[in-house]
């Protein structure tokens, strides 16, 4: 755990913004009494916590409630467990238990509203998964409020509840991924702040074009993503979720129906829909000019990394990738992850390498598999400037407190073509791909 100001919540939080290096929001100082958790593996995604409350003690005792709530109904709702409720009663779910038959209702409730483009059952069999995680989530943060605390914001995997108080502010900065650069540390296509309330994302982006039109069994590719703020968090994902069926138009009429919904959809042709009242939730994000270089990159290409950590328990190692030049000088930092600032010098090659203070990343988005984290490097130096063609070493390090520590690199040619390499496996992250080449078209 680590106490946050601020600045930090909004460069650090897990419900926040991917913000890069050089990103600058408006922001001013608060009291320091916000405390951050990360866990993997946790609903089959990853669970992301921000607690405001006096003493760490205290935050800890939120924490513990939140993940005993979660184990709770998931033992009821979740489809990952084979011995949950749902596993066990399969398709036919006689004389549910309470929880269960709210969310079957809840299904129930938006299959009218929808006109069935969000259904209870796919192709057939029953699938809870769009609407339990959010009534999870949800019981999640009233079990965390129960204990007294001043406010939480609750991140599973991209679904993002919020209550109470930042400190002294009245909102939540949140930022909403990219579609057309699915990566966790690229800028965020918008930001917004609510005070109250939940924000959710469906989209393709995550686990590719998987969302099912229970109406015909056929899989919707019209909308690439769809985020919607709504008072609750079932709400918001059942909007997202309808959305990406019906697409822009009927979407868009769907939410104006919802009280106290908003949205902001990006069609497959990277066009962007806003509903009437999204603007209000919005700020700026400012992206900093960039100078040109001699020698520079071929336009359009970047580096891509596919980092996927192993399941050791459920909380994330410290993380760290970086990039060095032929001369062993840092280019950039492409992502810190960490929680307690105090013991980031065992990373220890990062923090050799670092002489500044660290910038936190993370990111809000479609629901991402557990332990899976989609990297890139744009190919600019830590002041934001496009470097040269070259040959470049890319690390890759891990730390636990006080535990394992694993460190791999591998060495690209960011020339004028495309090529691929590999940093090793280690006991806490599978072999990474790093691919230089054209951006992915998600359009």
């Amino acid at each position: 755990m680590k106490k946050i100001n601020r600045r930090e919540l909004i460069q650090s939080s897990a419900l926040a913004l991917p913000v890069l290096s050089g990103t600058t929001l408006n922001a001013t100082p608060l009291s320091a009494r916000g405390y951050r958790f990360h866990h993997d593996f946790v609903m089959g995604t990853s669970l992301d916590l921000v607690i405001f409350t006096d003493s760490e003690r205290n935050a800890a005792v939120a924490e513990a409630a939140v993940l005993n709530e979660i184990a709770r109904l998931s033992r009821i709702l979740s489809t990952y467990d084979p011995a949950s409720e749902i596993s066990r009663l399969g398709d036919a779910p006689g004389n549910p238990s309470p929880e269960l038959a709210r969310v079957l209702a809840a299904y129930a409730d938006w299959q009218q509203r929808t006109h069935g483009a969000l259904s209870s059952r796919v192709k057939g069999k029953l699938n809870l998964d769009a609407l339990g995680k959010p009534f999870i989530a949800a019981k999640a943060v009233e079990a965390a409020r129960g204990t007294g605390i001043e406010g939480i914001m609750l991140d599973a995997g991209g679904d993002v509840i919020v209550s109470g108080k930042p400190g002294a502010d009245s909102a939540w900065p949140i930022g909403v991924s990219d579609p057309m650069s699915p990566y966790h540390n690229a800028n965020p296509l918008s930001v917004v702040k609510i005070s109250a309330g939940a924000i959710a994302t469906s989209g393709i982006t995550a686990r590719g074009a998987h969302i099912i039109d229970p109406r015909n069994g056929v899989v919707a590719t019209g909308v690439l993503s769809a985020t919607v703020i709504a008072p609750d968090a079932v709400t918001a994902n059942a909007l997202s979720t309808a959305i990406c069926v019906l697409g822009p138009k009927d979407g868009l009429a769907l939410v104006a129906r919802t009280r106290g919904a908003e949205c902001l959809i990006v069609s497959a042709g990277a066009r962007q829909v806003r509903s009437a009242g999204f603007s209000r939730f919005e700020h700026p994000v400012i992206i900093p000019a960039m100078a040109a270089a001699a020698g520079e990159w071929p336009e359009g290409f970047e580096v891509q990394l596919d980092v996927n950590l192993k399941n050791a328990g459920g909380r994330r190692p410290y993380v760290a990738v970086w990039v060095v030049d032929s001369s062993k000088k840092l280019v950039r930092n492409v992502v810190l992850f960490a929680s307690k600032q105090r013991y980031l010098n065992e990373l220890r090659e990062w923090w050799s390498a670092n002489t500044n203070n660290p910038t936190w990343y993370t990111s809000s988005r479609p629901t991402p598999a557990p332990g899976r984290y989609l990297l890139h490097w744009d190919g600019l130096d830590e002041k934001k400037n496009p470097v040269p063609q070259g040959t470049y070493k890319i690390f890759l390090e891990t730390a636990r407190e006080h535990s394992y520590y694993e460190k791999e690199s591998t060495t690209i040619d960011c020339m004028g073509e495309p090529t691929t390499a590999t940093i090793k496996k280690t006991p806490e992250f599978d072999p990474v791909t790093v691919t230089y080449g054209p951006k992915k078209q998600m359009a």
